[in-house]
């Protein structure tokens, strides 16, 4: 019976190769400034949902822990559209 963490381990590895095949077609599509500027901001975003998590994991243990890993979900698949494929078309 697969535990908690191997599941959660390969939602991440799909969110990853999702993200990786959805970036090709908007880097093309919006160019890099803009994907750079939307993944800034979803970053902040994701970033503020996972310290809200941990400060409210001390009082709602479930609704914490929900909320971090739902920032952490979305942190991933925002990075694998933006943010990470960009250093790979600006070096070049």
């Amino acid at each position: 019976m697969p535990t908690f963490e191997h599941v959660l381990s390969s939602i991440l590895n799909f969110i990853q190769i999702t993200a990786g095949i959805i970036s090709s077609f908007l880097l093309s599509k919006y160019g890099r400034k803009l994907i750079t500027q939307v993944g800034t901001l979803g970053s902040i975003i994701t970033n503020i949902c996972i310290a809200l998590g941990f400060l409210i994991i001390k009082h709602q243990n479930g609704f914490g822990t929900t909320l971090i890993l739902l920032g952490l979900i979305l942190f991933m698949f925002n990075y694998g559209v933006t943010l990470g494929p960009i250093v790979f078309v600006i070096i070049p």
